[in-house]
């Protein structure tokens, strides 16, 4: 073999050599490389498997709380248990009391007795009549005597038409005892106008949108009770808060008959009856008149402050 070929076999070994060392330092990181990848993809099936498990255990929760009770009805849960929960604690707190704490007849008691008390004067204000005219209070008793103020939530419904319209078929007997009547609420002059056209109304509408002698006669400015009030002598003898709509009108007459006030020949003769003559009256009224049938009052009446559709205080159509 010649020296040149000599040298190329030499340097034909030393190249392969060259390349299989190459090889062999390559091969470890084509390992590591494997192994980075694998553990990549185990990871993520690893987090596909922890999210599928978290969107299962939300829909069996969902499931769970919706599910019907044995007898088909929804859950409680569903149905504001939570609230009704909350509302039973409140109540269960009060007991059989009211909101303020007071026995709800004590609080119904107390109400009957809020605002004028019997033996105080007409108060001194200035309101409207249906006509727009102003009208002195203190003065609507003059040259009679008495005067009946009779209070509706809200002109022109079923319950205060039946106790307006009450007044208007016993207008006669009032006038016969020398009574005068006022329907007293808080709607405005036209619309009190429109209402007593409408009705044929003999007597004056008063006009209070500001309740102020609304709040004097009952103790409340947010809202009109249903009520009566009987002045005689120029002294409050007589109230009734809260009043069926078709018990007031009797109611009130039957006071004043029994009180024999309209016996009495002039007005300035007429005597501030006593508290034995006001309960007299006052039971002969009661008595002389037969309970009615309650009627459910209107929508727009209890949103005036009407009485609750119930047997002390039920509107009559």
């Amino acid at each position: 073999m010649s020296t040149v070929e000599a040298e190329a076999t030499t340097t034909t070994q030393e190249t392969q050599e060259t390349q299989d060392k190459m090889s062999v330092d390559e091969h470890p990181k084509r390992e590591d490389q494997k192994d980075e990848e694998k553990k990549e993809e185990t990871k993520e099936e690893e987090e596909k498997k922890e999210s599928g498990a978290r969107r299962r255990s939300s829909r069996i929760t969902a499931t769970t709380s919706a599910a019907p009770a044995s007898d088909g009805t929804p859950s409680k849960a569903k149905r504001g248990g939570g609230r009704a929960a909350k509302k039973r604690s409140a109540d269960d707190l009060a007991g059989a009391d009211g909101a303020d704490g007071k026995p709800k007849k004590a609080k119904k008691a107390d109400e009957a007795e809020a605002g004028l008390k019997l033996g105080e004067p007409l108060p001194d204000l200035l309101l409207k009549n249906e006509q727009g005219e102003e009208v002195k209070v203190q003065s609507l008793a003059e040259n009679k005597k008495g005067v009946v103020l009779f209070l509706v939530p809200k002109a022109d419904t079923p319950g205060c038409t039946t106790q307006a319209c009450g007044f208007r078929d016993m207008s006669s007997d009032f006038t016969s005892l020398d009574f005068a009547v006022y329907c007293l609420s808080a709607d405005a002059p036209d619309k009190q106008k429109k209402w007593k056209d409408k009705k044929s109304l003999p007597f004056p509408l008063l006009s209070d949108p500001d309740r102020a002698l609304i709040e004097k006669l009952t103790g409340n400015g947010a809202k009109t009770p249903r009520s009566h009030f009987v002045f005689a002598g120029g002294k409050l003898v007589d109230k009734r808060m809260p009043v069926k709509p078709v018990d007031s009108p009797r109611l009130a007459f039957e006071f004043i008959k029994a009180l024999e006030v309209g016996k009495t020949e002039a007005p300035e003769a007429v005597r501030e009856p006593d508290n034995a003559d006001v309960a007299a009256a006052s039971a002969a009224a009661s008595a002389a008149v037969e309970p009615a049938e309650p009627v459910a009052a209107t929508a727009s009446e209890e949103t005036e402050g009407a009485p609750a559709p119930n047997a002390e205080t039920a509107a009559a159509s």
